[in-house]
């Protein structure tokens, strides 16, 4: 089996630059590495997402007004059942393309660099449907266990009105503001590996380097725990 890395974080962190580093870094080392983008957008749903931008969204669009957006959602999504089967068709939507694009590759033996994985997804969620994260888990806790499980999590921090200066389709200081607390709150959950994108790229590239090193070291040790044990 493969080892699986992701880089995660809100638009404009970095993760996207950093993710590509790594990557062309251990390619440089011998190392048979892919990097692997994850689109969050849902091909699948295509077709139920214009037709309800149709009907309840309307002129409501995420670029336009973000908060009016974001209420025009709420209210579309406002029955639970509704709620619920749209949450795990995004998630399934995304593990069909993971396990073709990410789990195929970690059965070769290769190593994976995710630039986005289904924290993005969740972390879109949460700002967007203004969900707690323990509500989201308990949806989709079936289709979450399906996932790769990284070895190891690079969650991407930067302040609001950095991100803002990076990229030019950013709606608005919200729309930042919503996902880098959901960010966060993901990043304590699942113990990720938080670093600041505000920081210098050769400084970042360092720390990275020696935090996924240090994580090889204790993964390959679990692995051969879990042999003696399976031997024994």
């Amino acid at each position: 089996m493969g080892f699986l890395i992701c880089f995660t974080g809100m638009d404009g962190s970095g993760k996207t630059t950093n993710a590509r580093l790594l990557t062309s870094w251990m390619k440089s080392q011998n190392v048979e590495a892919d990097y692997v983008w994850n689109m969050l957008e849902a091909p699948l749903l295509k077709p139920l997402t214009l037709l309800a931008s149709l009907l309840l969204l309307r002129t409501n669009h995420v670029l336009a007004d973000y908060s009016k957006y974001t209420r025009s959602k709420k209210y579309a999504l406002r029955n639970p059942l509704l709620l619920k089967a749209y949450i795990n068709l995004l998630v399934f939507d995304l593990l069909i393309r993971v396990l073709f694009k990410v789990y195929l590759r970690l059965l070769l033996g290769r190593v994976v660099v995710c630039d986005r994985y289904v924290f993005d997804l969740i972390a879109t969620m949460m700002a967007d449907l203004e969900l707690p994260l323990q509500r989201i888990l308990s949806i989709i806790q079936i289709p979450l266990k399906a996932f790769p499980r990284p070895e190891i999590t690079f969650l991407m921090d930067v302040p609001e009105a950095v991100a803002l200066t990076r990229k030019c389709d950013i709606p608005s200081i919200e729309f930042l503001k919503r996902r880098r607390q959901a960010y966060l709150t993901i990043g304590r959950k699942f113990k990720m590996v938080i670093l600041n994108g505000s920081d210098k790229l050769k400084d970042l590239h360092i720390t990275v380097r020696g935090t996924l090193e240090e994580a090889i070291v204790t993964s390959n040790s679990e692995r051969a725990a879990r042999e003696q044990r399976t031997q024994g």
